[in-house]
């Protein structure tokens, strides 16, 4: 019994004791493992797991080869006293058979050195309630270590590197870092491949361990984008050697010019080439293009010369089937084709051509259309062509739904296209997603067309440029 007392003494003092005083020392947890010998010559192994937590100390040992046998999770607490650099630990009582009697150890200890402790034990034995010194002794432990071998290769280091010591039960973390234009490409643990990490750590240790990294050139990519308007090249993923310099061409349609070129986020202003030097990682660059003799950045738009109606990533809503919006090319303004709806003499219509879903801060929409003024608003005012801003789906105007405009009032002539421009301020679409919606309305009433629809957003005009018309997928 009186190596119990011994073992649970011990581990007390480990964990509390430093160069400034054991009530300074940090808090730990681990394993300790040692042996105990009495004052008679009687000895034996003990180990255990103690925990410090401020000046208390708790947890558990194990004591062998007592006189009372082995003995095991015995638990101990006690308080370090910065007196002389020593602390005080006692356990809990413990029942020997052998003498019937009830034994309880307290230890006196040395500070902690390094990874070791040692000091000297008293054993108190007797019936509950008048316990008596029965034996003295000493008593070394030394804290449970464990190594791991940090290697790496060429052209990168891990860090900490060569034999690391590492607390039984503690964590122990490396830092892979590879050098300049190099990549890590493996990370080797105990011989099996984690994947190429630049940071691994080692989660309560128990064993010895290794670690080896080890790395490849590395290449990156720049991500070309341009907005409609213009285009950029090369263009998508453009794949680039370490180092390495990239030029792009950037180059505006007919009727447009480069607003502004951005690398990473950051303007470097409205180029039509622009070269990212040394690249050493990943990169975009975005250009985007205003109409001629504006500020208005496009963001979309539509010629209708995909041969698909609706276009990608547009919607229709169509009451007559016959007689809706679709493809022609009738006197296109431009490219071979144009959207409209032909008609119908003797069936109500009301087809709504939807754009995709924008979610609008501010910007301008733009578009060319034209019919018959007779027909749609002079004389007979069978038809219109409405502009709509929709929330959601289409829900034939009510709710939330604002109609902007007619277009048949900027005709001037019969099938003569006329451009359309209608702002789009905060006050309408207060950044929610919206639609743009083209609805034909008429019963007996004439064609009605458009052509080239523009959104663009007017940096100009902005309180915080830096934020855009942002189109969002369906």
């Amino acid at each position: 019994m009186s190596k119990v007392g011994f073992l649970v003494c011990i581990l007390g003092l480990i964990f509390g004791l430093g160069s400034s005083g054991p009530a300074n020392a940090a808090d730990y947890s681990g394993e300790w493992s040692g042996t105990w010998e009495a004052d008679t010559g009687r000895s034996g192994p003990l180990s255990g797991i103690i925990t410090q937590q401020g000046t208390s100390l708790s947890g558990t040992i194990d004591v062998e080869e007592t006189v009372c046998g082995d003995f095991y999770d015995v638990e101990v607490s006690g308080t370090y006293y910065s007196y002389n650099e020593t602390t005080w630990l006692q356990t809990e009582l413990v029942y020997c058979p052998a003498d019937q009697s009830y034994n309880k150890y307290s230890i006196d200890g040395d500070p902690l050195s390094g990874n070791t402790w040692s000091g000297t034990y008293e054993l108190y034995s007797g019936p509950l309630g008048d316990l008596e010194l029965w034996e003295r002794g000493s008593f070394s432990l030394k804290r449970v270590t464990y190594k791991i071998t940090a290697s790496a290769g060429v052209d990168g280091s891990i860090s900490p590197s060569g034999q690391v010591t590492v607390n039984a039960g503690a964590d122990q973390t490396f830092t892979i870092t590879p050098n300049t234009c190099y990549r890590v490409s493996d990370v080797q643990v105990d011989g099996s491949s984690v994947g190429a990490k630049q940071a691994y750590t080692f989660e309560d240790v128990s064993s010895n361990h290794t670690i080896h990294a080890s790395f490849a050139p590395a290449s990156y990519s720049i991500e070309a984008t341009a907005w409609p308007g213009g285009t950029i090249s090369p263009k998508g993923t453009v794949p680039v050697n370490c180092g390495a310099d990239q030029t792009f061409t950037i180059t505006p349609d007919a009727g447009y010019s480069v607003l502004d070129v951005q690398v990473d986020g950051v303007t470097v202003g409205a180029k039509e080439t622009h070269t990212i030097e040394d690249v050493t990682s990943n990169q975009t660059i975005l250009a985007s293009f205003q109409l001629d003799g504006s500020t208005c950045e496009v963001l979309m738009s539509e010629g209708f010369e995909s041969l698909s109606m609706p276009p990608a990533g547009w919607t229709l809503s169509q009451t007559n089937s016959n007689n809706t919006w679709g493809l022609f090319t009738y006197d296109p303004r431009r490219g071979s084709y144009i959207a409209g709806v032909p008609y119908d003499a003797a069936m109500q219509q009301d087809e709504v051509l939807l754009t995709p879903t924008l979610r609008m801060v501010s910007g301008k929409l733009q578009f060319w259309s034209m019919g018959h003024p007779y027909w749609c608003r002079d004389t007979q005012d069978n038809c219109d062509l409405e502009v709509w801003i929709v929330v959601g789906g289409w829900d034939g105007g009510s709710n939330d739904d604002i109609k902007l405009h007619k277009a048949e009032d900027d005709w001037p002539a019969a099938w003569v296209f006329a451009p359309t421009f209608l702002d789009l301020s905060s006050s309408l679409v207060q950044g929610k997603p919206v639609r743009i919606g083209f609805r034909y309305k008429g019963l007996d009433g004439a064609d009605a067309y458009i052509d080239d629809v523009q959104i663009c957003y007017d940096r100009a005009g902005m309180a915080m440029p830096w934020i855009p018309l942002l189109l969002l997928e369906d």
